[in-house]
């Protein structure tokens, strides 16, 4: 018998040892794509091993995700769910799709059923359901006569909507218009007003009447919606952007002619959006998407514009001279705007081309969002260092959506991950300040001497942190001493140099420099160290509860024994027992192994004991100092005291066995509460009963 357990849990271990083989071999990037997906058939047929080929799935890498999915469909009804929560799961929508022509062509019946239970789901995209419904006719006829056809499903509350509000835009848009070709401001209001009820009433009948999806009703609202923004465009390129100067005819006439243009572009909008919306179903993350393309061309369109373009003098413009001094301020307003919207239907006309191969993750645009914001950071500052005086607007406008726009390109062929998102943010800002402190303790005083070093070190700091980040592991601890760590060392740096500073050993900026130093360069210091150190949070949470009780006792003994002293002097004892405490703590818990959660009672006693000590000084004297050292004698009195508590508090065995001992106590206890009233007040009765036990 026991030779039979043992040759049992021997090929257990076999089983998960080979497991654990082949999934490394899954996870690893290195490898070529042939071995990995070998990998994920062997680990299909070991026992667990499905949950390693499932987690592939969902990896950033696309290719692999699309050619594990076969051998997912090779494992039976478990595979099907997988690929079934895959369509549903938040996975790249090329590979949704790929989920589901691979339950449609998969030849058991199970996975047509796990098919229909995938087309009948309004949640989902319309798109989806109308594959999964079209590879059931063509694959499996049985499972879909056996099932029955899906009923026609409802709208989507969120498509109902969008269809709704765009509707309404359209109606306000041309009714309001008239009311501009009639000369009549009341018209107007009443245009625009009635208008939209319309279209809002209109637009509620056809979701009502068609069933609509999210995606679906996104893209005519977003259709709809560009369609006013080109109109409007449209009128600043086509139209006088001065027309007063030219008389008020002139200036009535434009508005006749932009209420055509703005009427027209929306109409454009309105009819595009109906055509395509009774086509095909979208993901509303395409939508968002293609939106945000549009708007990136639309910015590098205008910052390129305003660089490059120079805008004449508006106020050069005189109407009673005929206004010839208008025109090189019309050249640069209707160049710019022609350039912002050849950028805007750039874009937008890119994201449609690429809309089936173009899936980033919100990874990806996070990190185009970290480097549009540091490229704009250092194109500001060396514009700053530069002599030209012009606003420095355009640059930063431009500089931020031509790198996001190049970035979410990168992206689309490197995914990117959340943690390097985090490293490059934390390097980042990490490199910034490390930068700009050394000059700045160095004595800098222009930016001329501090960007040359702020720029590239941010710069390395951004791409450092990418980099490092997949490398680096932190867990709870880690995070918990970089944490407590970099604002504990920032806040003795900025003690230390308050104190140099008033001794006039520092001047101008070099303050601000030691506090960026001291904040950089402890960050950069506790994330290396922390790779090694395997610090436990218990500790941290000491160490940093030590460094501020160390700053309390600094700075409360000279004031509770009245020593008179420059205010400086509090800042130097302070920084100064703080570096004390937190170093004698340190050694405590690493040298002499003291535990770090025996330290709490102390604390709480100290902490009662100020509170205590403080408030019965200040019932009998209203004298600071006075009160300070009843705070004092009061916190040393509660940590001696919660000292002694916890020296003598026993400590509790663990139970390796995972049972707690149990006290057996003879009779049976009761206890009851309830509210009521004593003398009209409220009160609480409480009731302890005992009753002896045979």
């Amino acid at each position: 018998m026991f030779l039979f357990i043992g040759s049992a849990l021997a090929q257990d271990v076999s089983e998960m040892t080979a497991s654990l083989a082949l999934a490394s071999i899954l996870d690893d990037v290195d490898q070529p794509l042939e071995e990995r997906v070998a990998a994920a058939e062997e680990l299909v047929t070991l026992p667990g091993g499905l949950v390693f080929v499932e987690g592939t799935a969902y990896d950033v890498d696309r290719t692999l995700a699309k050619a594990v999915l076969p051998v997912l469909a090779s494992a039976g009804p478990d595979g099907y769910d997988v690929l079934a929560s895959l369509i549903y799961g938040s996975v790249a929508w090329d590979v949704r799709l790929a989920a589901v022509d691979t339950l449609g062509t998969t030849a058991e019946s199970d996975a047509g059923r796990a098919l229909y239970a995938v087309a009948i789901d309004e949640e989902l995209p319309r798109s989806l359901r109308n594959r999964g419904l079209d590879l059931l006719a063509e694959h499996h006829p049985d499972v879909l006569a056996e099932l029955g056809e899906p009923i026609e499903q409802r709208s989507s509350p969120l498509g109902a909507v969008a269809v709704s509000g765009a509707s309404g835009l359209t109606g306000g848009i041309l009714l309001s218009s008239v009311g501009v070709w009639g000369r009549n401001d009341s018209a107007i209001a009443i245009g625009a007003v009635g208008g939209s009820a319309i279209g809002v009433a209109g637009g509620g009948l056809y979701a009502a009447t068609r069933p609509t999806s999210a995606g679906q009703g996104m893209r005519y609202a977003s259709d709809v919606s560009w369609g006013l923004v080109g109109g409007e465009l449209l009128t600043q390129v086509v139209l006088d952007p001065y027309p007063i100067s030219r008389g008020r005819a002139e200036n009535q006439r434009r508005q006749n002619k932009a209420a055509l243009l703005r009427t027209l572009g929306t109409g454009a909008g309105t009819g595009l959006g109906l055509a395509r919306i009774s086509k095909y179903d979208a993901d509303p993350l395409d939508v968002m998407e293609s939106n945000l393309a549009g708007a990136v061309g639309m910015q590098i369109g205008f910052g390129v514009a305003d660089m490059a373009i120079d805008d004449g003098d508006r106020w050069d413009c005189e109407p009673w001279e005929g206004g010839n001094g208008c025109d090189p301020y019309r050249t640069w307003y209707r160049s710019r705007y022609a350039i912002g919207l050849a950028g805007t239907g750039l874009g937008l006309g890119l994201a449609g081309l690429t809309r089936t191969q173009w899936d980033p993750h919100y990874q990806d645009h996070g990190y185009a969002a970290i480097v549009a914001a540091e490229s704009a950071w250092a194109a500001g500052w060396i514009w700053d260092t530069g002599s030209r005086k012009s606003d420095v607007g355009p640059l930063l406008r431009t500089t931020a959506a031509t790198s996001f726009a190049a970035t979410e390109v990168f992206a689309h062929y490197r995914p990117r991950t959340l943690s390097q998102d985090a490293g490059a943010l934390y390097g980042a800002v990490a490199g910034n300040m490390l930068g700009a402190g050394i000059p700045l303790l160095a004595g800098a005083d222009n930016s001329k001497e501090i960007v040359p070093a702020m720029v590239p070190a941010g710069a390395v700091g951004m791409v450092g942190g990418t980099l490092l980040a997949p490398r680096m592991e932190l867990d709870i601890g880690d995070m918990t001493m970089i944490g407590i760590g970099v604002p504990v060392f920032t806040a003795q740096g900025a003690a230390y140099g308050a104190y140099l500073e008033r001794r006039r050993v520092l001047q101008g900026d070099q303050y601000a420099g030691l506090v960026l130093l001291t904040s950089s360069g402890s960050s950069l210091a506790l994330t290396g160290l922390a790779q090694g150190a395997s610090p436990r949070p218990m500790d941290m949470l000491a160490l940093g509860s030590a460094s501020a009780w160390g700053a309390w006792y600094g700075v409360m003994t000279p004031i509770a024994l009245e020593l008179d002293g420059p205010s400086e002097t509090l800042l130097l004892t302070g920084a100064a027992t703080s570096d004390a405490f937190l170093f004698g703590t340190a050694a405590a818990l690493y040298g002499f192994e003291v535990d770090s959660s025996r330290l709490f009672v102390p604390q709480l006693g100290a902490v009662a004991g100020a509170t205590l000590g403080s408030l019965g000084v200040a019932l009998v004297d209203s004298q600071g100092d006075d009160i300070a050292k009843g705070a004092l004698i009061g916190s040393v009195v509660g940590f001696a005291g919660g000292g002694v508590a916890e020296a003598l508090r026993p400590r509790k065995e663990k139970n390796l066995t995972g049972f707690r001992p149990r006290l057996d106590v003879p009779g049976q206890f009761g206890f009851a509460a309830a509210p009521t009233t004593l003398d009209g007040d409220m009160a609480v009765y409480a009731q302890l009963t005992w009753r002896e036990t045979e």
